[in-house]
């Protein structure tokens, strides 16, 4: 197998995994809905609108810079060239304006994100403890320099966007991994996430070392199933070293609100004797991937009838309905589980 067959196989087999633990602002809106059936539909309305109509664009730009800038060398430079050669001025300031605003709003959310976390989730309960309020909105200021300080010192060493996305998979993924863990297995605790965390930080910088780019050759995604094999070896060895043998109480608790599927949880179920929901592993899976394979079928079949391809649209209108039949048959498992959580 070649370097770019592995790498689209790697990618392919965990390089979603960074989305699969949940964000925050998913919750946030999907909380806010009238039922289970609207979070879910609005979940699969941003997909549609964020993966489908949001990517053409940037795909049709893409493609016709093939065309006007064929010898361009540095790929990345595609874009504000276009954006250059095609925009008038007024709206060419108008697009920089709105790049410029989707950059801070994206700096100052992580900014703001990595400072509440070390301030409350580190610093307040295990260092300093009892202080005024104050005192803590000082030290999330302060933090937020350092954690500004530190993004100024690792930009300096990555010589492109796509290289700062690289450099981030190949940290996150692997915490990610630990943190779909914990749903599977009723042992993985503080300890297994924290070792993770640290494990990732250390073996993936080490990594960009060990196995640097060289020209053609990009290890990318070699370096991110490493350091995800050796973070979940690390983060397995101390689960089993840190974590009691006996469910606690608040596991227990956790359990009887959730009912969760799968023979990780087997020993809790059978100390409560309570069973578990009614969507087990098998349906979700099930769902995801017949509605991973909806999206993605949508978006590459909308593609294809863009450039009159309509044999193979036809191949993926196929794959759109069936998969879409699939969803509409699993999914009100799914929806049924989620409210017997609830």
């Amino acid at each position: 197998m070649d370097l770019k067959t592995a790498t689209f196989v790697i990618l392919v087999c965990i390089g979603w995994l960074n989305y699969a633990p949940g964000f925050g602002f998913f919750l946030q809106r999907t909380l806010a809905a009238r039922s289970e059936k609207d979070a879910m539909l609005s979940l699969y309305w941003f997909a549609f609108c964020h993966l489908v109509l949001r990517s053409w664009p940037w795909i049709i730009v893409g493609v016709a810079s093939l065309v006007y800038f064929p010898s361009l060398v540095d790929a990345e430079q595609s874009y504000p060239m276009m954006i250059d050669e095609f925009l008038p001025v007024g709206l060419k300031g108008i697009m920089v304006a709105s790049l410029l605003a989707a950059f801070m709003s994206t700096l100052d959310t992580q900014l703001n994100w990595g400072s509440s976390y070390l301030v409350n989730d580190v610093y307040e309960p295990y260092l300093v403890k009892g202080r005024e309020k104050a005192h803590y909105i000082k030290a999330a200021r302060i933090s937020m320099l350092v954690l500004t300080l530190v993004a100024l010192i690792v930009t300096t060493q990555l010589e492109s966007i796509l290289g700062a996305y690289e450099y981030i998979t190949v940290i996150i993924i692997p915490i990610s991994v630990v943190l779909i863990a914990r749903w599977y297995w009723w042992r993985i605790n503080v300890w297994s996430e924290i070792s993770a965390l640290i494990t990732a930080v250390i073996v993936g910088n080490a990594m960009m070392y060990i196995l640097p780019d060289e020209g053609d050759a990009k290890w990318f995604a070699v370096r991110m199933l490493v350091t995800t094999i050796i973070t979940l070896v690390v983060c397995l060895v101390v689960t089993l070293m840190t974590s009691s043998k006996t469910p606690s109480p608040k596991t227990i608790e956790f359990y009887s609100r959730l009912k969760i599927h799968g023979r990780g949880w087997k020993k809790v179920r059978d100390l409560t004797g309570i069973e578990p929901i009614a969507a087990g592993i098998k349906d979700n899976a099930i769902a995801c991937a017949a509605s991973i394979t909806f999206i993605y079928s949508l978006l590459l079949g909308i593609g294809n009838a863009l450039f009159e391809d309509w044999q193979t649209f036809g191949y993926y209108l196929i794959v759109i309905v069936a998969s879409g039949w699939v969803v509409k048959r699993k999914m009100p498992k799914v929806i049924a589980s989620l409210r017997q959580e609830v």
